[in-house]
């Protein structure tokens, strides 16, 4: 009965690996050539332009105490910088969304990020596979360019999320490699910004990123 509940590395591997390209088959399935995101040059991975747009009509939660709530208000953005916000506001030529029955507002901040383990998502659960256990196994084996591409998977997913600001838990820094691999992630894409206030707890690094 023991052997028939033990799970081999070489299992456990192709466990992840089938969750993973399952995912990724879903994900190509659900995308539409049509979509915005179709317009990116998937080869180089460079994004599609900016470009300028105005979000027209929605309930804006500034969080400016001047400022307060606007309901009915507008959103300017262009290049991906906010240029306005406030009722009518004059934006010609840019792209118009409609933003009523929506709340516009800042993005969310996560205090408690860990990127380097984003690609175990889906994979840690209760019991055996439990965070610590799972995790304990993976990151010795984790090469430099593996904490990158999670690191990356995690940010995606957090601005897809709303996040704009997240404070790195950088937990798995087996030799300088990893914190560089850790920090260029970021950085990476135009999309994403970086500013960095290190600070270490432990065996912990953190690194906030702001996009």
């Amino acid at each position: 009965m023991a052997d028939e509940n033990t799970l081999s590395r070489r299992k456990f591997i192709g466990a992840v690996a089938a969750v993973g390209a399952v995912g990724l088959s879903a994900c190509a399935t659900n995308s539409q050539p049509s979509s915005r995101l179709w317009a990116a040059d998937r080869t180089s991975g460079k994004l599609p332009p900016r470009g300028e747009f105005v979000v027209r009509n929605a309930y804006i939660v500034t969080m400016d105490p001047k400022l307060g709530d606007i309901p009915n208000g507008d959103v300017h953005v262009r290049n991906g910088a906010l240029v306005a916000v406030g009722t009518n506001l004059n934006a010609p030529g840019a792209e118009v969304i409609d933003g009523r029955n929506r709340i516009a507002c800042p993005g969310f901040i996560d205090t408690h990020f860990h990127l380097w383990g984003s690609f175990a998502r889906g994979v840690v659960a209760d019991g055996d596979f439990d965070y610590f256990p799972v995790m304990s196994k993976l990151g010795p084996v984790m090469t430099p360019e593996d904490a990158y591409a999670s690191a990356r998977l995690g940010i995606t997913e957090a601005i897809y999320s709303g996040l704009t600001t997240i404070h790195d838990w950088s937990h798995n820094i087996i030799d300088g490699r990893y914190a560089d691999a850790d920090l260029r992630a970021p950085t990476a894409s135009p999309e994403v910004g970086h500013g960095s206030a290190d600070g270490r707890h432990g065996s912990h690094a953190g690194h906030d990123h702001a996009a």
